[in-house]
């Protein structure tokens, strides 16, 4: 058994391609954007717009893959980073409406999680939701979340419901920073007493101790730790030598057409692409080494 690792920021048309390059075949893209731009919500899209400043669709190797493809939608982003203060109560249902459209137009069906609202609208209220997803999108498959405001009653009750539950791991942390590591794995373990056959997935989560306690448990997981290279640098580990970014960088010419973006417009930005693809890669090796052998396809730039 092994946890299949999702790469998350799959929204972004060029992270997608260069990551799928790099042999990535598990992805979560949040509808946040797309949604946002249905309902005037301000959102921020990096890299290349479409017309009229809409974002770009997602990328078709989400689906193509062989691997795992998750929808996020979009609700945490609404609610708490880029549309912050711009909806409430109500707003919550109109996003329900605009994301079931959405995914109504998706040329692929994506496990999509659902408008898991408890923290504004209720525990109650989002069960109606929950049902109303169910019945609008038949054949889809639905991610339900657990969140800190779901008490044992509704646990139960979404494990009895769902075939697909999520576990919101960054909450868990905020709330015990102390000990949300033995609270997670306790979770995980009385979700699987309860319905041995019922997936789990770790929301932002990619803990190698974690990951490797419940790799027999936890079917998928998902994280921008892939990403946090560009932002954040090597660390302590040893930066790849230039002559492999540059190596890369001259491959990226029929990504670049691929993704509709110039990805080697200038020096610095093609060695921040370089630098994606390698972590790309860097972070594939070490899930499959951790959390299990991970679908994977060859790297099309070379294997640094």
């Amino acid at each position: 058994m092994s946890v299949q690792v999702c790469f998350a920021g799959a929204e972004v048309p060029q992270w997608s391609r260069i990551a799928y390059a790099a042999g990535v075949r598990n992805f979560l893209f949040t509808a946040y954007p797309y949604v946002a731009d249905r309902l005037h919500v301000p959102f921020f899209q990096v890299g290349p717009k479409g017309r009229c400043g809409h974002p770009l669709p997602p990328h078709r190797v989400l689906g193509e893959t062989e691997g795992r493809v998750i929808m996020d939608s979009g609700l945490f982003t609404l609610l708490f980073g880029a549309g912050k203060g711009s909806t409430g109560k109500s707003g919550i249902f109109r996003w329900y409406d605009a994301l079931v459209e959405y995914i109504r137009s998706l040329p692929f069906k994506p496990s999509c999680v659902e408008v898991d609202a408890q923290k504004i609208i209720g525990v109650d209220e989002t069960w109606t939701l929950r049902e109303r997803f169910r019945e609008d999108l038949p054949g889809i498959e639905q991610v339900n979340v657990i969140h800190q405001e779901d008490g044992v009653k509704s646990v139960d009750r979404m494990i009895e419901f769902s075939d697909y539950v999520a576990v919101s791991c960054q909450e868990t942390r905020i709330v015990y920073p102390g000990d949300y590591l033995p609270r997670l794995i306790s979770l995980v373990r009385y979700i699987k007493s309860r319905k041995p056959g019922i997936k789990i997935h770790m929301l932002a989560c990619t803990e190698e101790p974690l990951l490797k306690e419940l790799a027999q448990d936890v079917t998928t997981a998902d994280s921008t730790s892939w990403l946090s290279i560009n932002r954040y640098g090597w660390g302590g580990e040893q930066r790849p030598r230039q002559e492999a970014l540059d190596s890369i960088a001259a491959q990226m010419g029929r990504l670049s057409l691929d993704c509709g973006y110039n990805l080697t417009k200038n020096k610095t930005r093609a060695e921040y692409y370089a630098t994606t693809y390698i972590a790309a890669r860097k972070f594939l090796r070490e899930y499959s080494e951790f959390a299990g052998p991970q679908t994977s396809g060859e790297p099309e730039l070379g294997v640094k």
